[in-house]
């Protein structure tokens, strides 16, 4: 947006203030001027958490969405992992965010009228409220949440660039800034109709175990510690979480009935994917919230 004043101070440039430069000059003052400010938390209202964490901190915003439609913050966090947290995975990271958030803002948070949308871009932790096996640390996690009335919603990292800010530093790169008018009622509810997601996570949860190609997958990973090191790096890349096999992030669906070809089914009579083609439908279910979907066999 200020690249154009930008080139009129540089050295030796000639000044001239023409229409693009009036353009930017305004176009900042309207920015600056008309962007969400901080505002008083309403309990009435929904409360909106965003989170993120980098190699050595995280970060956060607490939102609620005002008249003008758009999410206005109520607050912001920023702090270092301290001692054994630095060596945390990614996922406990990620996962640490939250926890600390709702530490942090738990006079907003405890007993809340409505659910609290939490987004994070690491989309396994929407499944991990789900879970049924945790160590020490994640039994202790979850007994904090437990007095907490909140859902996971995966954000993909290009679209969490706020907290993403507060976590690590940032590029500088020149993207114009999302929109972040909230999608009306009516598109919520076509998204509720056309994805039913639990009962899909449910059918690929059935299903791993009938997929032969999947098998040797499965087995080194109920048997991860005896298996050889050759078995171990071919696999590597492959996880169990929330009873789905994941690859890389992905989650694998299964080669069995209908199940693949009823998730493209999905992708494509969506009122939010706009009919494509073939080749678009298929782009689109592996593009979808950051590679979502792997399928096997193909």
């Amino acid at each position: 947006m200020a690249r154009p004043l930008h080139n009129l101070v540089k050295k030796e440039a000639p000044w001239k203030w023409d229409t693009k430069e009036q353009e930017a000059f305004q176009g900042l003052k309207d920015a600056i001027t008309n962007a969400p400010v901080l505002c008083h938390a309403d309990p009435a209202k929904p409360y909106f958490l965003e989170t993120d964490a980098s190699g050595a901190a995280l970060g956060s915003i607490l939102s609620q969405q005002q008249e003008d439609g758009c999410l206005h913050p109520l607050g912001f966090l920023s702090e270092s992992f301290k001692g054994a947290e630095q060596n945390y995975d990614m996922h406990d990271k990620e996962l640490l965010a939250i926890i600390c958030s709702f530490e942090y803002w738990h006079i907003f948070l405890e007993g809340t009228a409505h659910p609290i949308t939490v987004f994070t871009d690491h989309w396994n932790l929407e499944y991990w409220k789900e879970s049924r096996t945790f160590n020490l640390c994640h039994a202790q996690w979850h007994l904090l949440l437990a007095g907490y009335n909140f859902q996971i919603v995966y954000c993909p990292g290009k679209q969490s660039s706020k907290p993403d800010a507060l976590s690590c530093q940032s590029d500088h790169a020149n993207v114009p800034p999302a929109n972040q008018t909230m999608l009306p009622e009516p598109v919520f509810a076509n998204i509720a109709l056309v994805l039913p997601e639990k009962e899909l996570q449910r059918c690929i949860e059935s299903s791993l175990d009938q997929d032969k190609s999947l098998e040797e997958i499965l087995q080194f990973l109920q048997n991860k510690s005896k298996a050889l090191p050759s078995i171990k790096c071919a696999f590597k890349d492959y996880q169990m979480e929330a009873r789905l096999l994941f690859y890389q992030g992905r989650i694998v669906v299964p080669d069995i009935g209908t199940l693949q070809t009823d998730l493209l089914r999905i992708f494509h009579n969506s009122p939010l994917a706009g009919h494509p083609g073939r080749q678009c439908t298929l782009e689109l279910t592996h593009l979808y919230q950051g590679n979502l979907f792997l399928f096997s066999q193909m």
